[in-house]
């Protein structure tokens, strides 16, 4: 299995998912433009009244605006240039959002059961208003609920869709297309080295068919075989080795191995 490459194009899904953060980066923009101003304001009314005013709180509040708007336009950058830093952040706030609403749901479930409960307890004529009140409120709560779970599952079908706009997924290597011309062992090894064993197993069998003595050759083959798991054709290529070295313990003790395996299946 390797892992392909993102999709060449940005999907609409992910167009659609930085709109949406630059939509929330201008409000963020214009907020925090707006605090800060409303700020100063009142600092400088502070000032002209003839009293102090701390001006550590300003400074801190000011940062911290700036702060916000400044991660809300980095996301918005760093989505549209498809850094994978940005989209598993995004998914981590999607992923807690999810689970505040879903918490939100049980609390205010639990808590109007629990008021629901205690008005059943008390005088029907003196209760009648206040279970109206509850539930109207209820209704109002429950459309809130209603919008933000749609908008919350609106975010988590982008977020799924515009996955392969950052990973590429995994797919099995095909040997189709592949000749066995040059030196098949070493590509083996190879792609070996590359944790391939589908591969190096390809190349070791055709290397075992033009070279059908060759001790090293099989015992490659065989040991390829026990990593894919196939023990009995990793237990035949050892047997073949061993025929043509059986003075070698390494074979041997290879062959016992593969026979262990095979015996835990």
């Amino acid at each position: 299995m390797v892992r392909t490459q993102p999709r060449e194009k940005r999907s609409v899904a992910l167009i659609i998912l930085v709109i949406i953060y630059a939509l929330n980066s201008a409000g963020a923009l214009a907020g925090g433009v707006m605090t800060i101003i409303s700020l100063v304001s009142f600092a400088m009314m502070i000032t002209d009244a003839g009293m102090d005013f701390p001006i550590v709180p300003l400074i801190v509040s000011i940062v911290a605006v700036l702060v916000i708007v400044g991660i809300s336009i980095t996301m918005t950058l760093s989505l549209y240039r498809r850094k994978r830093g940005a989209y598993i952040f995004h998914c981590v706030n999607v992923g807690f959002a999810i689970l505040s609403a879903i918490a939100l749901i049980a609390l205010s479930t639990l808590a109007g059961a629990a008021f629901t409960s205690f008005l059943n307890e008390l005088d029907p004529e003196s209760t009648r208003d206040a279970a109206g009140a509850v539930s109207a409120i209820a209704s109002s709560l429950g459309l809130v609920i209603l919008c933000d779970g749609s908008v919350l599952l609106g975010l988590l079908a982008l977020t799924v869709l515009s996955y392969d706009d950052f990973f590429g997924r995994m797919v099995r290597m095909s040997t189709a297309g592949l000749t066995s011309e040059g030196d098949t062992y070493n590509a083996g090894i190879s792609y070996r080295n590359r944790g391939m064993w589908y591969m190096a197993a390809h190349e070791w069998e055709l290397a075992a068919k033009s070279a059908p003595r060759d001790v090293t050759v099989w015992r490659a083959l065989g040991l390829a075989y026990a990593q894919l798991k196939r023990y009995d054709q990793a237990r035949d290529a050892l047997s073949v080795a061993l025929a043509m070295a059986p003075s070698d313990p390494q074979l041997t003790e290879d062959l016992v191995l593969v026979e262990r395996l095979t015996a835990k299946r």
